[in-house]
């Protein structure tokens, strides 16, 4: 959160590791749902998806905290080029609300993201907008600021240049607020895009900016693409 990627990385493993040889499987668990984001993030796809595996089987029955980075195994699935095998792995859209109350979010985030990457907007839109709601109970703020980060822009492959670019910038207020730096870089680049499209230079380019070095600080490759 404080942008201090490689230490939290190190911390991290290192934790997983002490945990995992005490036969402490929650503990191990807890520090692995950390682990795939900062792999995805540096385009590690193929560990992303390994640290969510070894997350799911240290929690055991918590099926909460074994699904807790699932949907950035959808991620890293997809941008490795494997759609259709992320998409085998999604909740169905018929157990989207009994989903939700058993708070699996991330599982509903992923099918969002998976969506909007193969432009399936209209169902993306739908998944995105599910997570986002400021009504959901339990659900991590990570959680709701990547909804609504990619939201903003299936908003703006759809056309809907104004709810993009409100959409977007609250994502960017509520992760400036709560210190989120890791999502920063990628949030302003999204808030870029229907400033672009309306012709608002100065203000994209400020966007733009800020997403460059932020990605550039923690070495986050989504947000220097």
């Amino acid at each position: 959160r404080a942008g201090h990627p490689p230490e939290a990385e190190r911390l991290l493993e290192e934790a997983w590791y002490r945990s995992d040889a005490a036969g402490d499987g929650r503990v191990a668990a807890l520090a692995a749902t950390q682990l795939p984001q900062l792999c995805l993030v540096h385009a590690r796809n193929p560990e992303a998806v390994t640290w969510s595996a070894r997350t799911a089987e240290a929690a055991g029955r918590d099926r909460t905290l074994a699904r807790a980075s699932h949907g950035i195994r959808l991620a890293a699935l997809t941008f490795s080029g494997q759609p259709a095998q992320a998409l085998a792995q999604v909740v169905p859209d018929a157990l989207t609300a009994d989903a939700l109350k058993e708070g699996c979010f991330d599982d509903i985030a992923g099918r969002g993201l998976i969506r909007l990457l193969i432009d399936d907007l209209d169902g993306s839109r739908r998944d995105l907008t599910a997570v986002s709601d400021p009504s959901l109970r339990r659900r991590p703020l990570r959680a709701r600021l990547l909804a609504l980060g990619y939201l903003a822009e299936a908003e703006y492959r759809a056309g809907r240049w104004d709810d993009a670019r409100a959409t977007g910038e609250l994502a960017v207020s509520l992760a400036s607020d709560a210190e989120h730096v890791w999502l920063l870089g990628l949030l302003h680049g999204i808030v870029a895009l229907p400033l672009a499209g309306r012709g608002e230079w100065a203000a994209a380019a400020a966007h733009i900016e800020v997403a460059r070095r932020v990605g550039a600080e923690l070495g986050d490759v989504m947000s220097l693409a």
